[in-house]
């Protein structure tokens, strides 16, 4: 009794889907336990089990905007997770369930709620299960970028130089819309860690964007996972994290600090992270401290968060313009900005950065390369 019950349910939302001249929604066929349950043919359903069994299968039945979301509009799908049981129930789904039936669990994992943040970052920071080639001949199907040896994003320089290459700007949509033929078995570990992780990658974004107190933590991971398996995912990474918004800016300002020792060696990972960092403010038109400022100005909050950073990092162009907001209207800004300003001006003196100058008569000898946040 149940099966012909499930099928025509299924038939009948299919049948919604393919009015009109061309497809209007996408139908993600993933119900979860109840799917199974209506397969059972032991007793008839009940109402209760098939309004739950409706309600999951005509939420799959809309526009999918957890992989391509609408600008300015917030992805809506039924049922994110907001327990760790449940994010553990559907991470299991993408990584042992039928293959074609990804899109579901997936596009939940993307909508977790700040409530199982921890989970979010424990899975997004944890061991990947194949080795960067895999993930690279996996990924080639799709365009995405992945960084050689020396962090170069090669597609990325072959399409800004006129090649005829694909470059893919969303991972995540992109492989849920990969044909299966392309995967082959040997991959299919890998091709389910990938739409899991890119999943977690914009989990994590939703979630600072949902709460900001959290964005401080979701930087701070998302430029761990940046760094994994020799920078895997840094190209998603990046988009995830511009995908917070202004929410980001002040911890990407601290964020882009440099560790010490990084002049000595600049290729450790806590410096490659401090200059992605500032890569990703300049992708966002907010590494000017002009920029960021006019940007974060009408939230006082926002804006006094921007320069405690500014603060922290002593940013020599950064200087004038907190000296300025000195005499802020709002309280929490004055406040804000005469801290950054006297942490500019006290403690012990800045290291000056030197380079050496050749003079006419072919000798050489050092001078100053530049101001110091001070002297600015």
């Amino acid at each position: 009794m149940r099966a012909p019950l499930a099928g025509a349910l299924v038939a009948g939302a299919l049948a919604v889907a393919g009015c009109g001249s061309s497809p209007q929604v996408t139908v993600h066929t993933y119900a979860g336990p109840m799917a199974r349950a209506l397969a059972d043919e032991d007793e008839p359903p009940s109402p209760e089990e098939v309004r739950a069994f409706l309600r999951t299968l005509f939420a799959r039945a809309t526009p999918d905007q957890a992989a391509a979301p609408r600008a300015g509009s917030a992805p809506v799908v039924a049922h994110p997770p907001t327990t760790a049981q449940e994010l553990d129930s559907l991470v299991q789904a993408v990584r042992t369930g039928p293959i074609v039936e990804l899109a579901g669990p997936a596009a939940r994992v993307a909508a977790a709620r700040p409530e199982v943040w921890p989970e979010v970052r424990a899975l997004m920071l944890g061991p990947r299960k194949g080795h960067k080639g895999e993930y690279r001949s996996l990924l080639a199907a799709i365009g995405g970028d992945v960084p050689n040896r020396y962090g170069t994003f090669l597609l990325h320089w072959k399409k800004d130089h006129g090649y005829p290459v694909r470059v893919s700007e969303d991972w995540y949509g992109d492989l849920l819309a990969l044909p299966r033929s392309k995967v082959s078995r040997a991959l299919r570990g890998v091709y389910r860690d990938c739409v899991l992780e890119t999943a977690l990658f914009r989990a994590a974004a939703g979630i600072a964007r949902t709460r900001p107190a959290l964005a401080g933590e979701v930087v701070t991971a998302l430029l761990d996972a940046a760094y994994i398996q020799d920078g895997t995912f840094r190209d998603e990474v990046g988009r995830a994290i511009r995908s917070m918004g202004d929410v980001a800016v002040p911890h990407l300002v601290r964020a882009s600090l440099p560790p010490k020792g990084a002049e000595r060696h600049p290729d450790t990972i806590p410096a490659r992270k401090a200059r992605y960092a500032t890569i990703q403010l300049d992708l966002m038109e907010r590494g000017h401290p002009k920029q960021a400022i006019e940007a974060l100005g009408d939230d006082p909050h926002a804006l006094a968060d921007l320069l405690d950073a500014y603060g922290t990092r002593k940013l020599g162009e950064a200087a004038s313009f907190v000296l300025d907001l000195v005499d802020h209207d709002e309280a929490i800004v004055r406040r804000a900005a005469r801290r950054a300003f006297l942490a500019y001006v006290e403690g012990p003196p800045p290291r000056a950065r030197h380079r050496s100058v050749r003079t006419l008569g072919g000798g050489t000898r050092t001078a100053r390369a530049a101001l110091s946040y001070r002297a600015r």
